[in-house]
């Protein structure tokens, strides 16, 4: 059920496994990334209302468009936009170097 509903998310339900997965590798436990995320539910709905609907739209500045202005006024929410960043830049197979080149 959990699996379902972020799968099914907006923008990322496509990538959420393989981003769990990674996260998972980068050492991180399995309740902070439940906590990461919590907070792609509020990511994707951001990225929504500037017209983002899919994965493939997501550019480095619209994913940085999400984070608070200040970092801590939501640190969790900034360090799942990070997160986010670092897994669409390492993830050349999925993504190659345009993540990387559209600012």
């Amino acid at each position: 059920r959990v699996h379902r509903r972020y799968s099914s998310l907006p923008v990322f339900g496509p990538i959420v496994q393989n981003f769990g997965i990674w996260l998972l590798k980068q050492g991180y436990s399995t309740d902070c990334i439940r906590e990461h995320f919590c907070c792609m539910r509020r990511i994707a709905h951001r990225l929504h209302k500037r017209g983002v609907v899919s994965v493939a739209e997501v550019t480095r500045a619209k994913l940085q468009a999400c984070a608070p202005a200040e970092r801590l006024d939501d640190k969790r929410l900034a360090a799942s936009v990070r997160l986010l960043e670092r897994y669409f830049v390492s993830e050349t197979s999925l993504f190659g170097s345009r993540f990387m080149h559209r600012i």
